[in-house]
C-alpha cells in the first residue's frame, strides 16, 4: 500500500527539474533561487496594494534575499522554497483586483501549496476571508466558486488518488502524526509533569489500543486514512480534556519556529559537522549541545545580528497596524503569520518559519521606513545657528505687516 506521508508537490517538482536538468541538484538550486527571486518581487506589489507603499516592498525584498535561513534552505531539497512561493502567489492574487480570473489563479496557487505542505489546510479560513474583505458582498460569493475550482484543479488528482488508494480522500498522514505524537504528547507532558518522553510513548500505547479496537470490528487492515483518522481522535482528546491550557501550552511550545536556523546553517556549511538528531529530551537541535564550538557560535551569533532586529522591527510594526486599525493589512500580512507561527507547536523550528518569513520582512520593513523619515524629517528640521540668525533678520510678510 502506498504511504501518504508527503504530498506530492514537490516531488513532481524535482521529477520536473531532474528530467530537464539530468539529476543535478545545481539546477534545483539555481530553480529554487529563481522562486525566491520571484518572491522579493511578489513582495513589492503586495507591499503596494495592503501597506499602500513600494518603498516598503523593495525593503522587503531586500530583506528576504539576505535573509539567512531562506538563503541556505535555497540550496538543500526542502519543500520550504515552493511553499513560500506559492502562499506569495496566492496573496498576490487575493489582494489583486477583484476578478474571476484572480479568483482561479489564487485557488490553483494555493491547491499547489496544499499539495506542496498540509499545514496550509489550516490557512483555508484566512482566503476565504480575504476574499471576504472584497465588496460589494454579491461578488464575494461569486468569486469563491473560481477559488474552489482552482483549488479543486490543483489537488483533485492526488485526492481522487488516495481515494482509490484507501478509500477515503486524503492529503497527507503526517499532521496526524504530529498532532499525536509530538503536540499532545506536550501537552500532556506539561499537564502531568513528565518527561516528553514518556508523555510520547503513552501517546502511542493509546493509539496501539485504539488501532486494535479498530481492527477487532473490521476485517480489513486500517488504512493510512484510518490510522491518521485514529490518531487525530486521540490527540484530540488530550487537547480538549483541558482546551486553554492545550492553548497556552502550545503557544509556548511555538516559539521553537522563531529559532534562527543554526543546524539547518552548520549542516550546510560543514555536512555531517552535527548528529542528525537528538533522541532525548524536548529540544531536537542538535546545535544546542554543541554551542560551545566555535562555528556553532559564530553562526549563531551571526544569525541572531540579523533576526533580533527583525523580529523586534515586525512587533512594532505589527502593533502600529491594531493602533491605526489598518485591519485589510492584518488580515494579508498578520493573520497568515500568526497561522503558521502558532500551528506547529513542539516540533517547530526555523524551517517552520520560512513560509512566514517574506511577511515578517515587510512588516519590518514598514518600520525601518517609518525610522528612516523620521530620522530624514529630524535632519530637515534642523538648522545651522547662521542660518537661525539669518532668518530673524529677513522681514517675512508678518514682519511687513506689521
Amino acid at each position: 500500500m502506498t504511504d501518504v506521508l508527503r504530498t506530492p508537490g514537490y516531488p513532481l517538482l524535482l521529477a520536473a527539474l531532474y528530467v530537464l536538468g539530468g539529476h543535478s541538484v545545481l539546477v534545483v538550486a539555481l530553480a529554487q533561487a529563481g522562486l525566491r527571486t520571484l518572491g522579493a518581487f511578489l513582495l513589492v506589489g503586495i507591499a503596494e496594494r495592503v501597506i499602500e507603499s513600494r518603498a516598503v516592498g523593495w525593503i522587503a525584498a531586500i530583506l528576504w534575499l539576505l535573509a539567512p535561513l531562506p538563503t541556505v534552505l535555497t540550496g538543500i531539497l526542502f519543500t520550504e522554497t515552493l511553499f513560500t512561493t506559492l502562499l506569495l502567489l496566492t496573496l498576490w492574487f487575493l489582494t489583486g483586483e477583484p476578478s474571476w480570473r484572480n479568483a482561479l489563479l489564487a485557488g490553483l496557487f494555493f491547491g499547489f501549496a496544499l499539495i506542496t505542505r498540509p499545514i496550509a489546510e489550516l490557512l483555508i479560513p484566512w482566503v476565504v476571508l480575504m476574499l471576504l474583505l472584497h465588496k460589494p458582498l454579491r461578488s464575494v460569493l461569486i468569486k469563491i466558486l473560481p477559488l474552489a475550482l482552482g483549488v479543486a484543479i490543483a489537488t483533485g488528482p492526488w485526492l481522487a488518488y488516495t481515494a482509490a488508494q484507501f478509500r477515503t480522500p486524503i492529503l497527507s498522514t503526517i499532521g496526524a502524526d504530529n498532532l499525536a505524537f509530538y503536540t499532545s504528547a506536550s501537552v500532556l507532558a506539561h499537564e502531568q509533569g513528565m518527561g516528553f518522553s514518556e508523555a510520547s510513548d503513552r501517546v502511542h500505547a493509546l493509539y496501539q489500543q485504539g488501532l486494535a479496537q479498530f481492527q477487532a470490528t473490521h476485517p480489513a487492515p486500517a488504512s493510512p486514512s484510518e490510522e491518521a483518522a485514529i490518531k487525530s481522535q486521540i490527540a484530540y482528546r488530550i487537547l480538549l480534556a483541558h482546551p486553554l491550557q492545550s492553548a497556552w501550552f502550545n503557544l509556548v511550545d511555538s516559539f521553537n519556529t522563531l529559532r534562527p536556523g543554526v543546524t539547518y546553517t552548520v549542516l550546510f556549511l560543514i555536512p555531517g559537522s552535527l548528529p542528525s538528531l537528538v533522541s532525548e529530551g524536548s529540544d531536537f537541535s542538535p546545535a544546542t549541545a554543541a554551542l560551545g564550538e566555535p562555528l556553532v557560535l559564530g553562526v549563531t551569533l551571526a544569525l541572531l545580528l540579523f533576526y533580533a532586529p527583525l523580529y523586534a522591527a515586525s512587533t512594532l510594526s505589527l502593533l502600529l497596524l491594531f493602533w491605526k486599525k489598518r485591519w485589510q493589512a492584518v488580515a494579508a500580512v498578520v493573520l497568515p503569520s500568526a497561522i503558521l507561527f502558532y500551528a506547529p507547536g513542539l516540533p517547530g523550528n526555523g524551517r517552520f518559519r520560512v513560509p512566514f518569513e517574506p511577511l515578517l520582512c515587510l512588516l519590518a520593513s514598514a518600520m525601518i521606513l517609518k525610522v528612516i523619515e523620521a530620522v530624514r524629517s529630524r535632519k530637515g528640521g534642523r538648522s545651522s545657528p547662521q542660518q537661525r540668525v539669518h532668518a530673524a533678520s529677513s522681514p517675512g510678510k508678518g514682519g511687513e505687516a506689521a
